[in-house]
């Protein structure tokens, strides 16, 4: 896995990197797993996006409603991503043009 490094082109940010050393306050980053290839995703709780009407539909705990794991989200629905979906690299996002 390569981590990302201070280099003179400054594409440094463009390498991928250990998701356990990836930000988790929320900041969506671009992820990778072998099987899912890349996608967006924060660390987060359920509890930050779903609305109350999702919240009681799901019939979720509040410690399932609270616990903080990596989460993915795509024009449809957003998806919890514990245990093996963890996504295994990460890197920033790019900046905006």
């Amino acid at each position: 896995m390569s981590e990302a490094k201070k280099d003179e082109s400054g594409l440094s940010d463009l390498l991928w990197r250990d998701i356990g050393t990836a930000p988790k306050d929320g900041t969506e980053i671009l992820t990778f797993r072998d099987d899912a290839g890349i996608f967006i995703s924060r660390w987060d709780c359920a509890a930050s996006f779903l609305t109350s009407d999702e919240i009681e539909a799901m019939d979720m705990s509040d410690d399932d409603l609270h616990a903080e794991d990596w989460f993915c989200a795509d024009f449809v629905c957003g998806s919890r991503l514990d245990g093996d979906l963890a996504p295994a690299l990460w890197m920033p996002l790019p900046s905006e043009p």
